[in-house]
């Protein structure tokens, strides 16, 4: 994520977004945040795409299903994405989706259901 937008922020004609923070390298663009409810994990990703100016979208986990399913799937939190970015596909590369209640899904894998 540091080396996007150090990226995204080089090419950016503001000089004061410019910063030569070259010290730090980071190789992989997800993150996964963990900790106990009400902790501030969905706040520190908010914070940070509004620090960034960069578009963001929050998906909850428990509600996305296969394609052709009742639920939201995957095409739909890409459209939250163009949605928060006023439909700017450029400014929505640059953006942060934030998928919450992972930890649910694992949850539900292990119990499964007789009735599917």
């Amino acid at each position: 994520v540091y080396n996007h937008y150090k990226r995204t922020r080089a090419e950016s004609s503001d000089a004061t977004a410019r910063r030569s923070d070259d010290e730090v390298e980071l190789s992989k663009s997800n993150i996964l945040m963990l900790g106990p409810t009400g902790s501030g994990k969905t706040y520190l990703a908010q914070s940070l795409a509004r620090m960034l100016d960069v578009p963001f979208a929050i998906a909850d986990a428990t509600s996305l299903t296969e394609a052709g399913y009742v639920g939201e799937d995957v095409e739909n939190i890409l459209l939250k994405l163009l949605q928060a970015a006023d439909f700017d596909v450029a400014r929505a590369q640059q953006g942060i989706i934030y998928v919450d209640e992972l930890d649910k899904i694992s949850r539900k894998s292990e119990n499964p259901s007789i009735t599917r």
